[in-house]
């Protein structure tokens, strides 16, 4: 289920392996919804148990995938030089985390990738995407990617209002409980192309 930007990407890439293109074009779901009341925090080491009690996104309803997770643990994730933004409620309203998004930022060659994506709502969901992308543009990242689930037309539809464009389509890129699942992977830049 992919959103109608991704379509005619997801249809030639399947042709091109061999397989019937099998998409369906998903023009009814509506993207996260914005204008969610959070703050966003640096993760903590303190912060990590309460991130890691909610499983939207970290082990159902994945939505984002890759190279590592925040189960892999602290010392994994700090060689991989991962950031990871939490969201919290504000403080009059108790401040418990919402959720968290992961990702990595190469100085040398100004590109960042989200790898993972933690939510215990719809509405956390917008405003981590939106925080990275403020990081991202503060920090002088040019290019930003993430691979998403190719049957999460909500998440497509959300990154798309972000600016963010397809840039691959690959079948059965990831393996998800017991299945193979085809990933979007999709891109934002903040300069030109060159």
């Amino acid at each position: 289920r992919v959103v109608p930007e991704i379509h005619r990407l997801a249809q030639a890439a399947l042709r091109s392996v061999g397989l019937s293109p099998d998409t369906i074009v998903d023009e009814e779901s509506p993207p996260y919804p914005a204008g969610a009341l959070l703050v966003a925090d640096e993760m903590t080491s303190e912060g990590m148990p309460m991130v890691l009690r909610i499983e939207r996104g970290r082990v159902h309803r994945r939505e984002v995938f890759g190279p590592v997770r925040l189960h892999y643990g602290l010392f994994k994730l700090a060689a991989k030089k991962a950031n990871y933004v939490v969201a919290r409620l504000p403080e009059v309203q108790g401040g418990a985390v919402a959720g968290a998004v992961g990702w990595i930022f190469d100085p040398v060659e100004k590109n960042a990738r989200v790898f993972e994506l933690i939510a215990d709502s719809d509405a956390a969901i917008r405003f981590l995407l939106e925080q990275v992308v403020t990081r991202a543009h503060e920090q002088g990242v040019v290019y930003l990617e993430i691979d998403v689930s190719a049957y999460a037309p909500s998440l497509q539809r959300t990154l798309v209002e972000l600016g963010f464009v397809e840039a691959a389509y690959v079948p059965a890129m990831v393996f998800e409980n017991v299945e193979r699942l085809d990933v979007v992977r999709m891109v934002k830049l903040f300069a030109e192309p060159d």
